[in-house]
């Protein structure tokens, strides 16, 4: 088997990941944000208002970010396939649009957890 073929799956497999991990990530932000409502619904200070807007806002773009991610990692799926189909397009701008949103997983993966550590600080401060 071509070298290729074997690449192509690699990158076939890990396309597949990130796209269950986003999804993964999409229903994890919809539990913080029912947490959101019922933390709004019990007529809160004013401070923690404010940080609930905070966190709502910081919900709001990371499911922006991860719409945009699933969009690009769908493409890049449809070029790899393409490329391995009829060998359409350049090998090497596969490797590379492939790395790039490697860089950009691995970015969202650390904002992400980063969030997901202030929101759960800003719980604990409230509801401790």
């Amino acid at each position: 088997m071509p070298v290729e073929k074997i690449e192509a799956r690699s990158l076939h497999y890990e396309n597949k990941v990130w796209k269950n991990e986003l999804l993964f990530v999409a229903d994890e932000i919809k539990v913080y944000e029912n947490r959101l409502s019922d933390l709004v619904l019990n007529d809160p200070a004013r401070e923690m208002l404010r940080q609930l807007e905070h966190f709502q806002n910081q919900f709001i773009r990371e499911k922006e970010v991860i719409d945009h991610l699933k969009h690009d990692v769908n493409s890049h799926e449809h070029k790899l396939v393409m490329w391995v189909k009829d060998e359409r397009g350049s090998e090497e701008l596969l490797a590379q649009k492939h790395e790039e949103l490697l860089d950009r997983m691995e970015t969202f993966r650390k904002l992400f957890a980063e969030l997901k550590v202030d929101f759960y600080k800003f719980l604990a401060e409230w509801f401790n």
